[in-house]
């Protein structure tokens, strides 16, 4: 016998077929009948990603109602938080109320504000307005959570030199922490209530929920993983051209990468739209993560300080190539954006076996075999810089096509 959860996880099986809102959708009607902390947990990841559609700055007009719970619940603690004061963030809070019903998100974000609250001092009536909504979302976790904050506060208190006042100040008087302390006891009481109960999935359905959620998990991760890798390919081929790097970064934005904003602010600096502050960031990224960011060749290269433009490595100088570090680096795809390469005529090999798509120029080489070899490998090359060759040696020519620089 089919059951009643059955046709929401078939239509969960379909990733590409739906969007994260119908996934979402769908889950909510499972967690209505069956509030289990691995729904809870599914429909929080997914509204991540729906959220990440939506544009901030415009996100206060739609309120309230116009977005779907799907998108918009992410972004609420921002918007209440950013309220000016005490009524403003009360008026906020009785909006959401009203335009969203059953969420998990919703107790997590009542939980949050609850704990912390979004202004200060807090009042009565806004206490009483996060309460009303809690309790409104019939969620057994909420219980356990509201304990955790409860504990929190209770260790503060005890800090307080006067034991009346919560030292933040958050409270404006004693008849807010009373009324705070007896709606928790009767929150406390909830838990024997059947609706308030903890619930657990059918096994064989949780065990469905399990998997779709690891391949939801997966496809966000190796997915977005897939397509840098397949990006980065793109940016070797297309040297010149700023517009696969700024996809590429926004691929590793969305993975959070910092090296997605650390490409955005070179390619500012390069086009002469950066600002001082971000070219500081720049340099604090850079610093940070230079060498996380050159680690497959590391072996093989001494990095100096302008090796970066536009974001990718573009020059630097090759001081091993040994047998052993050839096996390490040789099939890195960071020679990719190489540029300029210096090296001493021994290191050569290396140019011989890893993928230098973009290179334009090496210095250092000193034989005209070497010019021969590197025309033959890079025909493209747009120029050698001789090494100067040892007394009696005759003087490498450089085959048609290339300036000596």
């Amino acid at each position: 016998m089919e059951s009643p959860h059955d046709a929401m996880l078939g239509r969960l099986q379909n990733w590409k077929e739906i969007r994260s809102t119908e996934r979402i959708d769908s889950l909510l009607s499972i967690w209505l009948n069956v509030p289990d902390l691995l729904v809870a947990s599914f429909i929080a990841d997914l509204g991540e990603v729906a959220a990440r559609r939506l544009d901030w700055p415009h996100f206060e007009k739609f309120l309230p109602g116009q977005v779907p719970p799907s998108e918009a619940i992410p972004l609420l603690e921002g918007w209440i938080r950013a309220s000016h004061n005490a009524r403003e963030a009360l008026a906020r809070v009785r909006r959401v109320g009203e335009a969203y019903d059953r969420d998990p998100r919703l107790s997590d974000l009542m939980v949050a504000l609850l704990s912390k609250p979004p202004v200060k001092p807090s009042t009565l009536a806004l206490d009483e307005a996060l309460w009303a909504i809690l309790e409104g979302q019939r969620d057994p976790r909420a219980i356990e959570h509201m304990r955790t904050v409860a504990q929190r506060k209770e260790r503060k208190w005890r800090r307080d030199e006067d034991g009346e006042h919560w030292r933040d100040g958050r409270w404006v008087n004693d008849a807010v922490g009373a009324a705070f302390n007896q709606r928790l006891d009767d929150f406390y009481a909830l838990r024997h209530r059947a609706e308030w109960r903890k619930q657990t999935l059918p096994t064989v359905v949780r065990q469905r929920v399990i998997h779709l959620l690891k391949a939801f998990k997966d496809q966000q991760r190796y997915g977005a993983a897939g397509r840098a890798k397949e990006l980065l390919a793109t940016v070797a081929k297309n040297y010149e051209d700023d517009a696969p790097r700024q996809v590429y970064a926004d691929v590793l934005t969305e993975l959070d990468d910092p090296r997605g904003e650390f490409i955005l602010l070179q390619i500012a600096q390069k086009n002469g739209t950066s600002t001082r502050d971000g070219n500081k960031r720049a340099k604090a990224l850079l610093k940070e993560h230079a060498a996380q960011w050159t680690q497959r060749i590391a072996p093989a290269i001494r990095l100096r300080a302008n090796d970066f433009q536009r974001g990718f490595l573009t020059s630097c100088r090759i001081v091993r190539s040994d047998l052993d570090t050839l096996r390490l680096v040789a099939s890195a795809p960071d020679w990719g954006t190489v540029y300029e390469v210096e090296l001493h005529p021994k290191h050569l090999q290396l140019l011989m076996v890893a993928s230098f798509t973009s290179l334009g120029v090496v210095k250092g080489v000193t034989t005209p075999e070497h010019v021969r070899i590197l025309a033959q490998r890079y025909p493209r090359l747009d120029g050698l810089t001789l090494a100067r060759a040892k007394s009696g040696s005759p003087t490498p020519r450089q085959p048609s096509g290339l300036q000596r620089l």
